[in-house]
């Protein structure tokens, strides 16, 4: 039986140098489970995403015609502990249960759009005999600002007019007096909720934006941004400062990063821990340098990063700060990393290891 691709999905996300996104299992809704199946599709797993394949006759037409209306849902469950250490989660936050789709995308568009799923709740209540008012206490909890219009009644003839108490958790209705008791159900936005472990829900639409089996076009993708804040060095040093400064430059023209330094304040309770690891007295000093722009976080390099005193180069080329050494200084959010050049032995012993309170984050040289 000869296969042609349906479809592909593929995870991106900018940190990564070839952007290629492994930090995520993708699984098949039970419903689109049963629906590959009865298409005689089959789902192949890839490092960074699936791949849908169906089967097809010699002419490359499904042999199974694929209704018009079909949707492939899947749940991403994330299995990289560090992602959002290194992932803008502003947007995937801000969603209840953030959902990639193509709904209403067109032909040739692959990155999916982050929406929100929607829920509902439907409730069934009996208006009395007679009755044209009545209150009830929904069971369920609408969605916060939610305005009348919002609701949907149904089994109730004429032009029933609905009202709602949020605090009371009531709707009221009014309609022409029932000449008998009638059961009627009102249905109403709710938060959704996604399941256990699901980071976020993926839906595949049959629409224009699907290309035929095999087409090169048939790629989906979701991309996600990295994270970007200040970086941040601090120097220890008992090297003297007295004839030239401690600088941090690129040493290649086409590196934009510009970072200065910026004097130490008494908000900075890193630079406190590192001032009483190494005080003045013993002939430490500690110089912060800080970037003028955010930096993304990326899991290359950046290379040709210099820590100069005049011309002569101290370390040739810096690391990018570490991902788990995030940290606010002057209300800003920054990722640090301490740096040491010791020229002479010292008396006490140090340790290159450094706990701090209260975020417990660790800082290593």
């Amino acid at each position: 039986m000869k296969f042609l691709t349906l479809f592909t999905l593929r995870i991106k996300h900018l940190y990564y140098a070839n952007t290629r996104c492994r930090d995520f299992q993708i699984e098949p809704t039970p419903r689109t489970e049963r629906f590959l199946k009865d298409q005689r599709c089959i789902m192949k797993l890839l490092s960074d995403g699936i791949q849908v394949v169906t089967p097809v006759d010699d002419e490359g037409d499904s042999l199974i015609s694929m209704p018009g209306n079909a949707i492939f849902s899947f749940r991403l469950r994330l299995v990289h502990p560090n992602f959002p250490l290194f992932t803008d989660m502003a947007k995937i936050t801000s969603k209840s249960a953030p959902l990639f789709t193509n709904e209403g995308l067109k032909v040739n568009t692959i990155p999916l759009t982050l929406s929100e799923r929607t829920e509902s709740n439907t409730e069934v209540f009996l208006l009395r005999e007679h009755e044209s008012s009545a209150s009830f206490i929904l069971g369920g909890r609408p969605l916060d600002g939610i305005a009348p219009s919002q609701f949907t009644l149904k089994g109730l003839d004429g032009d029933p007019k609905l009202t709602y108490k949020p605090g009371k958790m009531e709707i009221t209705i009014n309609v022409a007096a029932t000449p008998k008791d009638r059961v009627f159900t009102v249905s109403y936005p709710v938060e959704p909720r996604l399941g256990r472990g699901v980071f976020a829900e993926v839906e595949i639409h049959n629409n224009e934006s699907m290309a035929k089996p095999g087409d090169a076009r048939s790629e989906f993708q979701i991309w996600f941004e990295a994270k970007k804040a200040r970086w941040i060095y601090y120097f220890v040093t008992n090297l003297s400062a007295a004839h030239d400064a401690f600088t941090i430059a690129p040493d290649r023209s086409d590196l934009t990063l510009k970072i200065s330094e910026v004097p130490v304040d008494d908000s900075d309770t890193l630079a406190k821990t590192l001032g009483a690891q190494y005080p003045k007295e013993e002939g430490f000093s500690l110089n912060r340098f800080m970037s003028e722009q955010l930096v993304s976080c990326q899991e290359t390099p950046i290379r040709g990063l210099r820590l100069k005193q005049g011309n002569q180069s101290i370390f040739d080329s810096l690391p990018n700060p570490a991902i788990r050494n995030f940290c606010t200084v002057q209300g800003q959010d920054a990722f640090f990393q301490v740096v040491k050049k010791i020229s002479e032995p010292i008396t006490q012993t140090k340790t290159n290891r450094l706990w701090l309170t209260p975020t417990s984050i660790q800082a290593f040289t």
